[in-house]
């Protein structure tokens, strides 16, 4: 496999990101690996987005700008993967960066292990402010040539893995599959990215990091909204139907529930505060239907609302998880402003 000729197609869905886009373009243009394409998907920008797009594209033939209507992050992730014509495919958001040896490294993985169907990474760094800390999620000697199965099995004991950016795809494999984000739904990567991995023949894993992921103050996964909590929620019933479907066996569906209870528990019960009146009765009756998670709780915080579910309800659980979660968040920001 030496001297293997391979291309990697990069898309980035851009909307409103004036700030943060050419620091996100510069570091796919400063690849030590040449053999690429940048697919950028201007999603209806209302900012210079989609003139910073354009001016790098008069600069450098293998970028591309196609620019449609508002529809959101998937419908343009969508889009980039139709346009994509490279060997691998690589997920960038457009506020994110990556490091310049990012293509290089997933290039000599290629030809290590014949075209691996996914190539993962350890983890990622995290970028708040200016300051980058290491969110280290595994051990890449742990990950080389295991199917997804194996590889859904040993990352979630660890950490969910549900964000379609840091790792890279076999194009053709992506396509066999027919792999489409859900569109008009938030929380899609969790959606659909496990998914991905579980149809991998081999995956493997480069060592140390190489995506720089940054949190934005008010973004759409990092500020807490109705829209997202409720797709979440319909995420879960979604998973629920594929596991019951697929039969994967007690070992994976144990998994996978386990680390659904944690989301079920936090990211469900703890925000039914935002939805009132006949919303709530609503999303407390589908909320309901994925009660039998807490019988897979395993920390000591999500086993607490087992019990107390058992003892006051869980209507009545949801709305104390929401007090505690708006306590917790008032010292977390006071904290962060001091």
């Amino acid at each position: 496999m030496k001297g293997l000729s391979l291309v990697f197609s990069i898309v980035v869905p851009v909307y409103n990101v004036e700030l943060y886009l050419k620091e996100c373009i510069e570091s796919i243009i400063e690849q030590t690996y040449s053999e690429w394409e940048l697919i950028l998907i201007d999603d209806g920008s209302t900012d210079k987005s989609g003139e910073i797009c354009r001016s790098y594209e008069k600069q450098d033939e293998r970028i591309k700008v196609f620019t449609k209507t508002n529809s959101g992050q998937a419908d343009s992730r969508n889009v980039g993967i139709e346009k994509a014509t490279g060997d691998y495919l690589l997920f960038v958001d457009s506020d994110d960066f990556i490091a310049n040896d990012t293509l290089q490294r997933c290039y000599e993985k290629c030809v290590e292990w014949n075209l691996p169907d996914i190539i993962l990474s350890e983890g990622m760094f995290e970028v708040r402010d200016g300051i980058m800390a290491e969110d280290h999620q595994w051990e890449s000697a742990e990950y080389q040539g295991f199917s997804g199965r194996e590889t859904l099995l040993k990352t979630m004991k660890a950490a969910p893995n549900w964000s379609p950016c840091g790792k890279c795809y076999r194009l053709d494999f992506w396509k066999k599959h027919g792999f489409r984000f859900p569109t008009k739904r938030l929380a899609e990567d969790f959606a659909l990215i496990d998914k991905v991995v579980l149809e991998a023949d081999c995956a493997v894993m480069v060592p140390s990091f190489y995506y720089y992921r940054r949190f934005r103050e008010n973004s759409t996964m990092t500020s807490v909204n109705k829209k997202l909590k409720y797709d979440e929620l319909l995420n879960l019933i979604d998973w629920e139907q594929f596991l019951q479907d697929r039969e994967l066996g007690d070992e994976l569906t144990t998994a996978f529930r386990k680390r659904f209870a944690v989301l079920y528990c936090h990211d469900i019960l703890g925000n039914l505060y935002l939805f009132k009146g006949k919303e709530r009765k609503d999303v407390l009756v589908m909320a309901r239907e994925l009660k039998f998670y807490l019988a897979y709780t395993e920390g000591t915080e999500e086993r607490m609302v087992g019990v107390v579910t058992k003892i006051i309800g869980l209507k009545n659980t949801c709305l104390l998880l929401g007090w505690l979660k708006r306590y917790r968040m008032r010292k977390e920001r006071a904290k962060y402003l001091r």
